[in-house]
C-alpha cells in the first residue's frame, strides 16, 4: 500500500506545479478560472484514487493559489477579506466534492449493494402503485 501511496502524492504534487507554471508562465487568465481548474484537478485525483491524495491536494492547490494567483503575490498573507473568503470556500468545497466522489467510487467497486437498493425500490415502488379495488379489503 506504502508503494503505491508514495508515487500517487508526487503525481497530484506534480499537477499542481504544473497548473500553476501553466497559468503562472504561460497562460494568464482570471482567478475564477484557475481556482475551478485546481478543483476540476482535485476531483481527478479524488475519483481515481481517493479522498486522502485529493485533501492533500486541495491543500496545496489552496496554498499555491494564495502564493501565486492572490495578492499580495508571492507571500501566503491575504489581504483582502473576500480572498479569505474565496480560498476558504474553495478547500471546502474541493474537500465535500472529493469526499462524494469517493463515496460514489465505493459504491461502484461493490455493485451487489447498488442491486439490491434497486430491487428494494422497485418493490416498494411496485406495491405503492398497486390498483387498489374494494374486492381486496
Amino acid at each position: 500500500m506504502l508503494s503505491k501511496a508514495i508515487p500517487r502524492y508526487i503525481v497530484a504534487g506534480v499537477v499542481v506545479v504544473a497548473l500553476v507554471f501553466g497559468f503562472h508562465k504561460l497562460v494568464h487568465v482570471n482567478p475564477t478560472t484557475i481556482a475551478l481548474s485546481f478543483l476540476l484537478a482535485v476531483l481527478i485525483v479524488s475519483a481515481t484514487w481517493g479522498l486522502r491524495y485529493a485533501v492533500v491536494m486541495a491543500l496545496a492547490a489552496t496554498l499555491a493559489f494564495n502564493y501565486f494567483f492572490l495578492p499580495p503575490f508571492g507571500t501566503l498573507i491575504v489581504s483582502d477579506p473576500q480572498n479569505w473568503v474565496a480560498l476558504l470556500a474553495f478547500l471546502i468545497t474541493a474537500v465535500v466534492s472529493s469526499q462524494l466522489s469517493e463515496r460514489a467510487r465505493r459504491e461502484a467497486r461493490n455493485p451487489t449493494n447498488a442491486a439490491r437498493r434497486s430491487s428494494a425500490f422497485i418493490a416498494s415502488a411496485s406495491n405503492c402503485c398497486r390498483p387498489t379495488t374494494w374486492r381486496n379489503y
